[in-house]
């Protein structure tokens, strides 16, 4: 199931409604991808940042919003809709439907320790710059776009070499 970058609600889809980041960089020899561990918590797996749509947002909106709380970036060139599908979530026995998009940064820092306040707790993400040529192993669906995110940020590159 493939949908547009509309305004769905959890009461309209009947899911569980969620956004995925790709966060890229060209600002380096090798386009980078943005990905994160949590401190302490190596059994979370490598991922990217993601969150749960709020009724009030858009899929785009909700994507800048969470990217700003897991990262503290908020400066982007493009926002690129990749695509969304249906996940079932085996832990929480949840389908979702998720949404993709693929951010282009001009952040350049190696990596750095971020973190993320929250409802009485707080978690640390090691925020790390990882080559996209490179065979990557994400947690979850987050490896599902990305394929589309190395053909767009290809796409990316050609035409720059073409100006």
């Amino acid at each position: 199931m493939t949908m547009n970058d509309s305004r769905p609600t959890v009461s309209h889809t009947g899911f569980r409604t969620k956004v995925m980041d790709y966060i890229t960089t060209m600002q380096v020899e090798y386009p980078e991808l943005l990905v994160f561990g949590h401190v302490g918590s190596p059994e979370a797996g490598i991922q990217i940042p993601a969150g749960t749509l709020e009724e009030t947002e858009s899929p785009r909106e909700e994507v800048l919003s969470e990217v700003f709380e897991d990262t503290g970036l908020n400066a982007f060139y493009e926002n690129i809709f990749l695509g969304s599908h249906l996940y079932w979530y085996s832990s929480s026995h949840t389908l979702i439907l998720r949404y993709a998009y693929l951010l282009l940064s001009q952040e350049t820092r190696n990596q750095c320790i971020h973190v993320v306040a929250g409802e009485g707790s707080q978690m640390e993400f090691k925020l790390y710059w990882i080559a996209l040529s490179k065979t990557l192993h994400l947690q979850g669906d987050f490896g599902s776009y990305f394929h589309r995110v190395r053909h767009s940020i290809n796409d990316k590159c050609l035409l720059q070499r073409g100006n």
